[in-house]
């Protein structure tokens, strides 16, 4: 990924169960709070005397910032990009020439929650918005 988009991964230890991410707070432990599984390959840990840690699982989180940044770096990407800030006019549009309504909720920008931050201007016209759900 990284010689396509120049994004890097950043790489984490896991237990090897997916109970926990060993970083911070647990970047120092040698194994698992939740159930027990050694974080450290035991047998590499033993073969060098406890100096080669070799993690048992790692994960690779692809930060969000870089990948949306580089959406701004082709023309028909780019064109994508400003979906939000010309449907959000047309809405108000739509809002203005039929007393405060409109014409269909088919977009998740024709939500109240939504319209109302753009017109306290917590969203400007130029901002990224990420929308998630979990």
């Amino acid at each position: 990924i990284t010689d396509l988009t120049s994004i890097k991964s950043i790489i984490d230890h896991r237990c090897i169960n997916s109970c926990e991410a060993f970083f911070d707070p647990w970047a120092v432990l040698d194994a698992c709070p939740t159930c027990s599984q050694a974080c450290y390959d035991k047998k590499k840990l033993e073969w060098s005397h406890g100096q080669l840690k070799v993690p048992c699982a790692v994960f690779q989180t692809i930060p969000i910032g870089p990948q949306l940044q580089v959406l701004w770096h082709k023309q028909g990407s780019a064109q994508c990009m400003r979906y939000r800030n010309k449907r959000t006019q047309q809405i108000f549009d739509e809002i203005c020439q039929n007393d405060g309504f409109v014409d269909a909720y088919d977009d998740i920008l024709t939500g109240s929650a939504y319209l109302d931050t753009v017109r306290v201007g917590r969203i400007k016209p130029r901002d990224m918005v990420l929308i998630i759900s979990i």
